[in-house]
């Protein structure tokens, strides 16, 4: 039996899904098919890149920037179907993130 071959059966679950890096990201999946849309990569690079911005000082604002470009997108091409849909995606990311810089600012900055 090869390496491979072993490994799988040892580990026979050696990948993850789509699903699971949805969910280690921090972003819907709504939210990762935008910023996916925006830089024209796959969703699961889309899930990396989310999850990166999410740890930065202005990610959060980054990714609306990248909803509302797609919005924008989305309304030139008379699509308002999608572009209701990344207004869904937006409202959620500020109404989650948004709570949640409140509540860290309160925090570490005596707010």
């Amino acid at each position: 039996m090869d390496q491979i071959g072993s490994c799988a059966m040892i580990y026979p679950a050696c990948m993850i899904s789509f699903e699971d890096c949805i969910a280690l990201c921090g972003l819907t999946a709504q939210e990762v098919a935008a910023i996916a849309e925006h830089e024209h990569v796959p969703e699961v690079a889309a899930a990396t890149l989310g999850q990166y911005l999410l740890k930065q000082e202005h990610g959060t604002e980054k990714i609306c920037q990248m909803i509302v470009d797609d919005i924008r997108a989305a309304l030139r091409a008379e699509n308002t179907r999608h572009a209701a849909q990344l207004v869904a995606a937006l409202q959620h990311l500020l109404m989650v993130r948004g709570a949640e810089d409140k509540v860290h600012k309160e925090r570490y900055h005596g707010c």
